[in-house]
């Protein structure tokens, strides 16, 4: 098991991506679980099989990230305005991008 808390930090954009991408790769080569903590739903998106909210410090919802990243619930999460981008059906059935809304 592989338990990282935001292993992301720090770093810009695309070594987000490959640290990502990485750690997608470990999992598979290497049959690891993961366990990691991330302010950006992003990621979650990108690489997580199963997510976790936390709210409060009370665990308020678990499940498929399809399932539990809704602009409802992250909305309530971060109390800002979020909107749910998905990538073409056709070209990039797998693309979700999480964004703030308008403030």
């Amino acid at each position: 098991m592989l338990i990282m808390d935001e292993p992301s930090s720090h770093l810009d954009f695309g070594n987000q991506a490959r640290l990502l991408s990485l750690i997608k790769s470990l999992v598979h080569e290497r049959d690891l679980a993961v366990l990691m903590s991330s302010h950006f739903p992003n990621h979650a998106f990108v690489c997580a099989s199963n997510v976790g909210l936390i709210k409060d410090g009370h665990l308020v919802a678990v499940g498929k990230p399809e399932q539990v990243l809704t602009e409802a619930a992250l909305e309530d999460i971060y109390g800002i305005p979020v909107r749910i981008l998905e990538g073409d059906p056709q070209t990039d059935p797998s693309l979700k991008v999480c964004a703030a809304r308008e403030l």
